[in-house]
């Protein structure tokens, strides 16, 4: 799969020698913005990189003065080289400083081209915000607001401090890396390739223990709860440290080697930063194409710029005890995905038949209200309301059967649990709300037999494992399920295949069977009546969290 990073191209005009004549522009005659439009940048922690010399964006000094000059620079590690994007509220963007926390802006008494005039401020103004356009080749430009009507934008000069011009030469191109912001916390961490989880190997507390790739093990709840986990750190130099649940110590770099290992403590070689990358899916399915967000880790140093290297698994085959070793961006096996390890792991339904291994779904269940003989036992309120009733006399006819036949199939499977399933006049009140007939805002009223489900109000319960997948658990309070469209002249038996279906949704599956005999099979329904084994496993949710 073809990796493609995020990062964006950026025209902040550079004029490296003295030889490169500015020419100028007559409004009217030679716009060289001609061919832009107004770019959407999004908020975040960027480095700028010239794409002609390869040098950053950097504060010269370093300094945290009043007006001290912008200039670019070799990468380094360092904050002079770290910059926040922000949109502001009259459309415009600033660039601050993450190291003297002021942001770029153009001397207002030293206005004018090919001046070094390029500096910073603690204000934000109109000198200090900056309209960003792009050309179809994704060139970007900034434009100083102070000057939005005429040609003047930033440029690089061959002494390296950032200056005005009025031109936009072929060596203006500049490329934006921008870092992720993960939040801090305990995560799972899964490389996208091998489907494998970062692990420690023994478990070890020594210093320099190797890292490598295990399977998460769904039986082993050790494993689970210590050696595979990662607490993640966002450090005060914008860096993050990835410390082990099990030995305390710190993922790093041995740069002897180039494997990855665990060490006692915080320093360059146990420091990363982390940027996403985005790999173009091909679904084979004569759609579009899906992009799926992976992550890369890149260690501190200053031989390694953004997007140049990652720890990654090693070449070889695909098994357990592979060991992480650092690798360039351009190799394989180096994207990783995270996972909340902070939630509740669900033990008990680590083994069911209904998966879907990349795109996860959830399983949730309705609080209860009561509890009889040891039971929490509730009764589920149904609001119901057809579109079509005064329209369609057949689709109300099999609508209004088609309801407590479902109703009765799973209160019969979720028995004591669910008491009754009750209609309410309320909408406020409802557990699960139906609605029925033409009316359709999602797009499927040409589909025969459509009904679709989701939730209203929900929040994140815990986790199960499939297939050494990760997918999140998640408690209901309000669903909604529409019965859009249905075969002319259909029996109530057609209508309840699609409402008993839906039900189901509601109640707890949020995905599909693939066995066609069972009703919450994914298309082509056959049957409104529950199969052993789809009965089971919606009970065993339920059994799990109300026992």
């Amino acid at each position: 799969m073809k990796i493609a990073m995020k990062k964006f191209f950026v025209l902040l005009y550079c004029c490296f020698f003295t030889a490169f004549a500015c020419p100028l522009y007559v409004k009217g005659i030679l716009d060289p913005l001609i061919g832009y439009t107004i770019a959407d940048v999004s908020n975040g922690t960027y480095y700028i990189q010239n794409s002609y010399n390869s040098k950053y964006i950097d504060i010269h000094g370093p300094s945290t003065a009043e007006g001290a000059l912008i200039h670019v620079w070799s990468y380094h590690t360092e904050l002079y080289e770290n910059w926040e994007i922000t949109k502001t509220t009259d459309g415009y963007y600033n660039i601050k400083s993450l190291y003297s926390y002021k942001y770029i802006g153009v001397d207002s008494q030293n206005i004018g081209i090919n001046k070094d005039n390029i500096k910073q401020y603690s204000t934000l103004n109109d000198y200090t915000k900056w309209q960003i356009y792009v050309d179809d080749d994704e060139n970007y430009v900034f434009k100083p607001k102070s000057w939005i009507n005429l040609y003047q934008h930033l440029i690089c000069p061959s002494n390296d401090e950032l200056q005005l011009s009025s031109s936009i030469p072929s060596t203006a191109q500049w490329k934006l890396y921008k870092q992720e912001n993960i939040y801090n916390g305990t995560y799972f961490i899964q490389n996208i390739d091998t489907r494998k989880y970062m692990d420690l190997c023994g478990p070890s507390t020594a210093d320099g223990a190797i890292i490598h790739q295990w399977d998460l093990n769904a039986n082993n709840s050790s494993s689970i709860d210590s050696w595979r986990k990662w607490e993640i750190t966002k450090q005060s130099d914008l860096y993050y440290t990835i410390k082990n649940v099990y030995s305390g110590k710190y993922l790093g770099l041995d740069t002897s080697t180039l494997a990855i290992k665990q060490y006692s403590s915080i320093a360059d070689n146990t420091k990363w930063k982390i940027y996403l990358t985005v790999t173009i899916d091909d679904l084979d399915d004569g759609g579009e194409d899906l992009e799926v967000l992976e992550y890369i880790f890149v260690p501190k140093g200053d031989s390694y710029p953004p997007y140049s290297y990652s720890f990654a698994v090693e070449d070889g085959t695909n098994i357990n005890g592979r060991d992480l070793v650092l690798k360039s961006a351009n190799d394989t096996r180096i994207s990783w995905d995270f996972a909340d390890a902070s939630l509740t792991y669900i033990t008990r339904i680590y083994n069911w038949e209904y998966k879907d291994t990349r795109i996860s779904y959830y399983f949730a269940y309705f609080l209860p209200e009561t509890y009889i003989n040891g039971f929490a036992q509730r009764n589920i309120n149904i609001f119901k309301y057809n579109h079509d009733i005064n329209t369609d006399s057949d689709f109300t006819d099999a609508f209004d059967l088609a309801i407590p036949n479902a109703n009765s199939e799973w209160r019969s499977a979720l028995s004591p649990y669910i008491d009754e399933f009750l209609t309410t006049q309320y909408l406020y009140n409802a557990d699960i709300e139906i609605f029925g007939g033409t009316f359709d805002e999602l797009g499927y009223d040409s589909v025969i037999g459509a009904g679709v489900c989701g939730p209203i109000s929900r929040s994140v319960y815990g986790f199960v494992i499939y297939e050494n997948e990760i997918s999140k658990v998640y408690r209901y309070y309000q669903m909604k399920i529409d019965i859009i469209n249905y075969a002319e002249n259909e029996t109530e038996w057609g209508m309840s295949i699609v409402v008993t279906h839906e039900m189901g949704h509601a109640l707890g599956y949020a995905g599909h069977s693939f066995n066609d005999i069972d009703a919450i099979m994914n298309a082509s329904y056959s049957t409104d009546e529950l199969q052993p084994d789809e009965i089971q496993n919606i009970y065993q949710i339920w059994e799990i969290f109300y026992e």
